[in-house]
């Protein structure tokens, strides 16, 4: 039996919210033996997935000394998560630099990417086909109508660099129990031997998706609160991440060791779990350099405001090119573009978005589109790519407008492949203050701060329809 939680005691805060203070009484979870194999993956798993495909590899990569993701506490053999942190990741290199032939020759890689992806999952499969006992973990049931703290796995501790973002700090699972569950406050604080400069922002992911909720500012407490609400539905789970976006430059702050741990959560029904939480702890450093990424426009991209009709296809919105300086080499994971015009989304269909010729499907969510490169898209130092979203126009929207944005340049999902940290994409060509088909700062020039939208597209206005002739019986 192992203590994973304890109950808290929890207070009302308003005549709907409750806010976690304190802890009372021990959850306990067991193990009991399972088999493992055979199983078969079909999805593309990565850092910040969830589910019982995760929970199956876990228990996989640990009948293999040289993959095992921990050697005890969670992730070891008997302590398997359904959630895909760094330990898994670092397993899932491992195993595919073992069979390094299977999965990354084919794909012109020499190293491990830590993604499951097609590749990967064949050669699991193929290897997955006998039978293996196993541990598993058996989960508490979940209480009715409370929203349940569950301890992940944390990230592993290493360096802050100048500029990184998403840097990973601490994680969380929240679980809905009968209702649907709101989570309205979630207040951090900065621990450790470090200052609140060395962040210019705390981040609020949701590793699902690897999804964006909110930002915070540090205040002289050393406290940041995120206040943008999110909603977990009954019985399901999310894990959230609290990371940092670094100061652009350390220097001064080498060798400073900061942590984060959160201190409270409201929400719309009581909460059971442990508070604080206290993730993992980096150390400051200025002296290796990431990658840098620069975004000008692609020669795809319409450069300026024009007219399209009803039923016209492959329409190119908007395009830039990002460009992957000579540091590391790069990775795309997916692409948010905003539609700001005043069409809605029944007035468009087909919206992808093109890679180098290649099509994505985008998703949307209200006015967003989002592209999800199942297989990350890799970008050797020194190269370029072309991004561009195309769509078709549907008989509906007559004299409305479509305008593809990107709303900030985090919506460029970009990490570097030797560190691992998210990369913030600078714009290079054209500059100004206002305008289409140009990437917008505060006075016009690189050298100062982005403004809202970090890319303004080009605005196409839908006509119903030209008059070709007249004539009279």
């Amino acid at each position: 039996m192992k203590i994973v939680g304890i109950v808290p005691v929890f207070l009302a805060v308003g005549a709907s919210s409750f806010l976690l203070f304190f802890l009372i009484s021990p959850i306990a979870v067991s193990a009991e033996a399972v088999p493992m194999c055979p199983f078969s993956w079909s999805t593309t798993l990565k850092a910040g997935s969830i589910g019982n495909d995760v929970l199956k590899l876990q228990q996989f990569l640990n009948t293999d000394p040289a993959t095992t993701i921990a050697n005890s506490e969670s992730g070891s053999v008997g302590m398997e998560t359904t959630h895909f942190g760094q330990l898994t990741k670092q397993a899932v290199i491992t195993f595919q630099e073992k069979y390094a032939s299977d999965i990354l020759t084919p794909n012109g890689l020499s190293k491990g990417t830590g993604v499951v992806g097609a590749s990967t999952r064949a050669k699991l499969n193929a290897l997955c086909t006998g039978v293996t006992p196993q541990v598993s973990q058996t989960a508490p049931s979940v209480p009715s109508n409370t929203l349940t703290l569950t301890a992940v796995e944390q990230p592993i501790g290493s360096l802050a660099l100048s500029g990184a973002l998403y840097v990973p700090f601490t994680r969380v699972t929240l679980t809905a129990g009968s209702e649907d569950v709101t989570v309205s406050r979630i207040t951090i604080e900065r621990i450790g031997p470090s200052v609140d400069i060395n962040f210019a922002n705390a981040d609020l992911l949701l590793d699902e998706d690897s999804s964006f909720v909110g930002v915070a500012y540090f205040n002289s407490n050393h406290q940041a609160t995120f206040k943008k609400p999110f909603t977990i539905l009954k019985g399901e789970s999310k894990t959230i991440t609290i990371a940092g976006d670094m100061a652009a430059d350390l220097t001064g702050h080498e060798g400073e060791i900061a942590g984060m741990k959160i201190v409270s959560i409201e929400a719309t029904s009581p909460i059971t779990g442990s508070l604080p939480i206290t993730g993992t702890f980096h150390t400051m450093n200025s002296s290796l350099l990431i990658g840098a990424v620069t975004a000008r426009l692609s020669s795809d991209d319409p450069r300026g405001d024009r007219t399209r009709f009803i039923n016209d296809t492959g329409i190119i919105f908007s395009g830039v090119r990002i460009t992957a300086d000579s540091h590391e080499a790069i990775r795309l994971d997916s692409i948010t573009w905003e539609q700001t015009g005043t069409a809605g989304s029944s007035d468009f269909t087909n919206i992808a978005t093109i890679v180098n010729g290649v099509s994505y499907p985008a998703t949307n969510n209200k006015r967003f589109y989002t592209s999800v490169f199942e297989e990350p898209i890799i970008i050797q130092k020194g190269n370029s790519l072309d991004i561009a979203i195309k769509g078709d126009i549907t008989t509906s929207g007559s004299n409305r407008t479509v305008k593809f944005d990107i709303n900030d340049a985090a919506d460029i999902n970009i990490t570097g492949i030797s560190y691992g940290f998210g990369i913030y994409t600078t714009p290079e060509d054209p500059i100004g203050t206002s305008g289409n088909s140009t990437f917008l700062t505060v006075d016009g020039t690189a050298d100062t701060d982005s403004i809202t939208p970090f890319f303004s597209g080009s605005q196409v206005t839908i006509s119903g329809g030209a008059v070709t002739g007249i004539s009279k019986n």
